[in-house]
């Protein structure tokens, strides 16, 4: 196994100081909970605001992935359910 560096050791000690952010852990329950339709928008507001606080105070929070799958599950959802209107438009506008 790879020996501890001194500063390994400290960011370790500098991630038990940190707190964990609550919109961000919000954004990954609410992703959980995808068969809601409401909570899919839920989870990429909350995961938006923890982008902003992470960005603000990056030395405060921990977590900053779980930012990320509400960003992006719910972004690519959102487009295929655009992309679903957008054919249906099309399908019926053909008739």
């Amino acid at each position: 196994p790879a020996m501890e560096t001194p500063k390994d050791k400290e960011t370790a000690k500098n991630n038990l100081n940190k707190e964990w952010n609550w919109c961000a852990v919000a954004s990954l329950i609410c992703l959980a909970l995808f068969f809601l339709f409401f909570t899919l928008i839920a989870s990429a507001i909350l995961a938006i605001i923890a982008q902003s606080q992470i960005e603000k105070n990056p030395d405060k929070y921990k977590g900053k992935w779980m930012r990320y799958p509400g960003l992006v599950i719910a972004g690519l959802i959102v487009i295929g359910l655009l992309m679903l209107i957008i054919a249906i438009i099309v399908l019926l506008a053909t008739i």
